[in-house]
Parts: C-alpha cells; sequence; structure tokens
C-alpha cells in the first residue's frame, strides 16, 4: 500500500511535468522538419513541409537535417599581396561589435617577412600569402583570413578575433 501512495504521489507531481517534456519534444521534432517555399502556376507563393507539387517552381528549400559541412562562400574579390606599411588601429571580437582603438600596431609586410610594432614589443617573422590566407611563422601573431581589402584599407580575421588597418603608418 505504502508502495500505491507513493506511486500515486509520484504520478500526481510528475505527470505536468512530464506532459510539458513530452511536448516540448514534440515540438523540438516539428521544428526539424523542411521547409519548402513554392511558386505555383497562378503566381501565388506557398510554404509547405513537403517538396512542391509538380509544375510548381521551388523558390527556397531548408533541408530538416544541416548540412554535414560548412558551405564555403566564394568571394569575386582577387587579394593583391600584402607590400608595405599598415596601421593595424582597432580590434574586435566580431565584424560588426565595438572596436577597441586602445593598442594600434604597426604592420610592415615585405615579400616574404612581417614586422609587427607595438609599445610593448616588437616582432618579426617569416610568412606566405596565399590569395585571402596570411599563414605566419610565429605563433605569438597567429595566422590570418582576409576577409576584405581594398586600396586604403582591409579587415583580417585572426585566431583572437577581427583585426582592422589602413594604409600607412599609425599616428605616434
Amino acid at each position: 500500500m505504502i508502495v500505491f501512495n507513493y506511486l500515486l504521489h509520484f504520478l500526481r507531481n510528475s505527470m505536468p511535468r512530464l506532459w510539458l517534456f513530452v511536448t516540448l519534444c514534440f515540438c523540438a521534432v516539428a521544428a526539424q522538419a523542411g521547409v519548402y517555399q513554392c511558386k505555383t502556376a497562378d503566381g501565388r507563393v506557398e510554404y509547405r513541409d513537403t517538396p512542391c507539387k509538380k509544375g510548381a517552381q521551388q523558390l527556397y528549400q531548408k533541408d530538416k537535417n544541416p548540412p554535414t559541412a560548412r558551405t564555403k562562400v566564394t568571394r569575386s574579390q582577387e587579394y593583391k599581396p600584402l607590400i608595405g606599411q599598415w596601421c593595424n588601429f582597432a580590434t574586435s571580437l566580431s565584424l560588426t561589435g565595438s572596436k577597441d582603438l586602445n593598442h594600434p600596431a604597426q604592420w610592415l609586410f615585405g615579400a616574404t617577412q612581417l614586422e609587427v610594432k607595438t609599445s610593448a614589443l616588437q616582432i618579426i617573422a617569416d610568412f606566405t600569402q596565399d590569395g585571402d590566407r596570411l599563414t605566419v611563422e610565429d605563433p605569438r601573431l597567429g595566422n590570418y583570413h582576409l576577409v576584405m581589402q581594398g586600396s586604403d584599407g582591409m579587415v583580417m580575421k585572426g585566431d583572437y578575433g577581427y583585426y582592422f588597418f589602413r594604409r600607412g603608418q599609425c599616428a605616434p
């Protein structure tokens, strides 16, 4: 009898939580369903959880299973060799986030050698540039990926965030 009372008490107190859990699991499974945006023959746009009907143009498809590998975005920009002086005037954890302007660094790119000067240190290291990739031989600097490059400015993504540059010397 004690076991029965305990079981009854457990079910009474746990059932709302159990139903909530089951409902949330069901919603999570439903949220994983594919989404299809279809344009019908008469020009209407409809959203479906199944592929578009025959004769309808499929405008968009979001698969229910995420891709196994990241999709690479191909940029049409051609990256030029980084030769000359560049002032790393700002850094940020994200491309559009707030920028730290307190620690400028002077970067001098040669054909195969890079010199980085800050108020605290100076590093000279060999580097190679392959399109938008910079591989630096000194682990203190890390490796970089050119996000954007113009004649007077560039943005690189490094191991510790984003680095914003303008051509020339940093102001003293």
